[in-house]
């Protein structure tokens, strides 16, 4: 078992942890069954954010795990669509809403405020300071989120839901008018996740966020080079993420995303999809497959 935050607990802490995380993960697939169907913000996204926040937490001094494994469970337990006139108060109805569900699944009422808190304190947009180190190993764990491969396929999965585009086609790097990132996606890439890595407030989050940011940066690149050349690989990637919003695709299998043990599902996964054309797979193509797959194999955590 790794070191570090819980190493530090008893086993019968670790028994506990194990049992909140179980009872948290039905919690929060129970409301998602009710009322999600935003596959940037799904089962997939709140366990890799439990995960890497439990990761980050290792390296703080004082962090306390059961606090971090609840806030990063129902941290986006509401979240309203980026063109929703209420989206900046997410995060707030987020904790209120997390809160109730804490009470009545039994969790340790001492600590309920400091989850509500790091809920409310993870989102960009509501610019609220994380003043605990549960809320910023949360905060920063949320950010990754949107950086790397990971970060592509949702900001433009997003852009698919908003119904925008993947750039301004005759001012793409918005150099004689305004960014607008609501309706071009590599607007967001200046106006928020290029910006992010210097946020971040944890070691392990500083350190995956410059890596990610990085790759970020090249596959803009890409694209810039071939909106100038020709269109390839790194459009043809960005669009396909647009059209599994627009057809209601997950981005991958939950357990399986690469297809390894089972028939790819082009209709059902974006990755599946994007999986389909891997034998005639050039450098940009290569690289994303190989950045994402080292992004979701962190999930070597505290827990599971």
């Amino acid at each position: 078992m790794s070191t570090g935050v819980v190493e530090k607990s008893s086993f019968l802490d670790m028994e506990d942890l194990k049992c909140w995380y179980e009872k948290l993960e039905e919690s929060v697939q129970q409301e998602l069954m009710a009322s999600c169907d935003d596959a940037s913000h799904d089962l997939s996204h709140f366990k890799r954010v439990v995960h890497t926040a439990l990761f980050f937490a290792r390296s703080e001094e004082g962090a306390d795990p059961l606090v971090i494994l609840a806030a990063a469970f129902l941290h986006d337990i509401v979240s309203l669509p980026k063109n929703h006139p209420q989206a900046k108060e997410s995060s707030r109805l987020a904790a209120e809403k997390g809160g109730e569900i804490l009470l009545r699944i039994g969790f340790p009422k001492e600590k309920i405020s400091s989850v509500e808190h790091a809920i409310h304190a993870h989102s960009f947009s509501a610019k609220v300071k994380a003043e605990t180190i549960e809320a910023k190993c949360v905060q920063d764990a949320d950010r990754l989120e949107a950086l790397g491969a990971l970060g592509l396929i949702r900001t433009f999965y997003v852009s698919g839901m908003m119904n925008g585009q993947i750039c301004h086609q005759e001012d793409p790097m918005a150099q004689k008018r305004e960014l607008n990132d609501r309706q071009y996606s590599l607007d967001h890439f200046a106006l928020k996740l290029l910006n992010l890595k210097d946020t971040m407030q944890t070691e392990g989050g500083r350190k995956l966020a410059y890596e990610r940011s990085a790759y970020l940066e090249e596959f803009r690149g890409y694209i810039l080079s071939e909106l100038e050349n020709k269109p390839g690989e790194a459009l043809a990637i960005a669009e396909k993420c647009r059209e599994a919003a627009l057809c209601g695709r997950s981005l991958f299998h939950p357990e399986d995303p690469f297809a390894k043990r089972r028939p790819r599902q082009a209709d059902l996964y974006l990755i599946d999809e994007l999986l389909m054309d891997e034998e005639k797979f050039g450098k940009v193509s290569r690289e994303f497959f190989a950045e994402l797959k080292k992004e979701l194999d962190l999930k070597e955590n505290l827990i599971s």
